[in-house]
């Protein structure tokens, strides 16, 4: 996966910790960042900018799901890089296999994870 220097990633996260942890740590390695906790801004983010990708949380409360915004991105751009992330991705999951099915580019990280693997998850930032 190869990110645009000029386009931030998306961070949409429903735990606000995690996502200001994920935030930090990927900022410290001099990506830009911006980052949400609510569907529905991350719906409104994804229909009006670009994004070098789009890293989501698969389990997110309120009235959008993960599913949508997935959904949404992709067909505003068929090679949006996307990463799944949960505590429990469980590819038996039909969403899951569903979306995986339908969008075999699709990157999946588990939670709960170490800066090892963020930074291995991200190999062409190292010491950028």
């Amino acid at each position: 996966m190869e990110l645009k220097r000029d386009q931030p990633i998306l961070l949409i996260d429903d735990e606000e910790s995690i996502a200001e942890t994920l935030c930090e740590l990927l900022q410290s390695f001099d990506f830009k960042v911006e980052m949400t906790c609510a569907g529905e801004f991350a719906k409104d983010l994804i229909s009006s900018r670009q994004f070098s990708l789009i890293v989501c949380d698969v389990n997110l409360g309120g009235k959008i799901t993960s599913d949508e915004l997935i959904r949404l991105a992709k067909n505003r751009n068929p090679t949006q890089a996307v990463v799944m992330m949960s505590g429990d991705i469980d590819r038996r999951d039909l969403r899951i296999q569903a979306l995986l099915q339908a969008y075999p580019d699709i990157s999946t990280l588990e939670k709960p994870f170490d800066v090892s693997a963020i930074v291995n998850f991200f190999p062409q930032k190292q010491g950028a």
